[in-house]
């Protein structure tokens, strides 16, 4: 067995040629998995809409915030194998679209889009669920997170997004930036994704072999298919017909 402590406390000097040659190459994986460890703790940096690096938490000359929620919550990552994380303070970046978390340092750090399926947040009474790697829609992709509103054999998920408003102000000329939310809603039956839009006819296609009774039910209880109260009465009487 090699003596790694009686190495270390005999001089170089005095080593035999192989226990020098073991020395030597002790030294450089120690200094290699120090150089690696150094690059994993280096600053983490996000995107803004304009490209410009911007160190995480740089949102505070914006009025409201980029994040839902705003504060970090404990939440566990579900991969595509089935494995899932321990529980873990995190929220979602709606302005970059990603989720942030904060490591065993206490170090705000960002998972690499598309790691998770499936995101499960809790705080209190409340929960937030986010999914990811669904099919491509608009101008969205498979690494697009989505919250659920809704789950059955057609779900309701929404695309919480953010974009700056920016205006000036007249006397001063300051300018102000300020944190905008759109909500844009889509059905998915686990092949296709539909926005919800004024087009009813399109969102009843999904109901397949139940349309026209989803079509009756739809007209004899008034229902705005852009409301999303009324979306879900609606979800809930197809999942129990």
């Amino acid at each position: 067995m090699f003596d790694l402590k009686g190495l270390c406390e005999r001089p170089l000097l005095f080593l035999k040629k192989e226990e020098r040659m073991r020395f030597v190459m002790i030294f450089c994986a120690l200094a290699i998995s120090m150089m690696a460890n150094a690059q994993v703790s280096s600053d983490i940096f996000i995107t803004d809409n304009k490209g410009t690096p911007i160190k995480a938490g740089a949102y505070s000359e914006i009025v409201g915030s980029a994040y839902f929620p705003e504060e970090f919550v404990k939440g566990i990552g579900f991969l595509k194998s089935g494995t899932k994380t321990d529980a873990i303070s995190m929220r979602i970046n709606c302005l970059t679209n990603e989720i942030h978390y904060m490591n065993s340092d206490d170090k705000e750090w960002i998972f690499p889009r598309g790691q998770f399926v499936r995101v499960e947040m809790r705080k209190g009474l409340d929960t937030w669920i986010v999914v990811s790697g669904l099919p491509k829609v608009d101008n969205l992709t498979e690494s697009t997170l989505f919250f659920v509103v809704y789950e059955g054999k057609i779900s309701l998920l929404t695309y919480r997004w953010k974009r700056i408003n920016e205006t000036t102000e007249f006397n001063s000329g300051v300018v102000k930036k300020k944190f905008e939310t759109i909500e844009d809603q889509y059905l998915y039956d686990g092949t296709k994704m539909v926005k919800v839009t004024k087009d009813s006819n399109q969102l009843l296609e999904l109901f397949q072999s139940k349309k026209e009774q989803v079509a009756q039910f739809v007209k004899a209880n008034k229902l705005k298919l852009k409301r999303r109260d009324d979306l879900i009465k609606l979800l809930e009487y197809y999942n129990s017909i």
